[in-house]
């Protein structure tokens, strides 16, 4: 009897198997779905991506535009030109009458510098580590170099720092004996 038992619960099973196996696969209208969550996913991380591409580009259009209101305001008209010039460059792919207008601005101010042309120092052309090795040579300190020259102190001491590494110079002292031996200053 534990035979026959046996081969009941085997048949049974056998029999029980195959209907329970369809069951365990994965019904394929629900993948369809998954995929479309999917492509859903991806246009929403695409539109998120093109707001934020919109959002920087506006960002940049405000900071090159406050940019050039600043170039506006230089003093040197070939400097503001090549900023004016540079800014509407960058501005010609985003805003083309922006772009234009500074166009027409940078000519303007380049027109401006070559009817006048900077004033110089002396009659000389305005070389200000020259000027600062001269001024630093014959005894004048920082404070005092900086309103002859129209500087502020901070660029008086980049001038002399890098005229000093330049020359391998580490003193004042030094730069003096430089400043002599190449007839910069007298003693006198």
């Amino acid at each position: 009897m534990n035979a026959s038992h046996l081969f009941i619960v085997i048949s049974f099973g056998l029999i029980i198997l195959p209907i329970s196996a369809p069951a365990q696969l994965p019904p394929t209208r629900p993948k369809a779905a998954l995929d479309n969550t999917a492509s859903g996913d991806q246009s929403v991380a695409k539109a998120e991506a093109i707001r934020i591409r919109n959002e920087r580009r506006s960002q940049a259009r405000s900071l090159l535009i406050s940019l050039a209101s600043d170039a506006r305001s230089f003093r040197d008209q070939t400097l503001r030109a090549r900023c004016l010039a540079r800014i509407a460059d960058a501005l010609w792919d985003v805003d083309v009458d922006q772009g234009r207008t500074l166009f027409r601005k940078s000519w303007e101010a380049a027109e401006t510098a070559d009817e006048n042309p900077a004033p110089s120092i002396l009659g000389q052309d305005l070389n200000l580590r020259a000027e600062v090795l001269k001024l630093v040579a014959s005894g004048c300190s920082t404070k005092e170099i900086a309103p002859q020259l129209n500087i502020t102190c901070r660029r008086v001491e980049t001038h002399r720092e890098r005229i000093m590494t330049k020359l391998g110079i580490h003193n004042i002292a030094g730069l003096t004996r430089f400043a002599i031996s190449e007839g910069l200053i007298d003693l006198e």
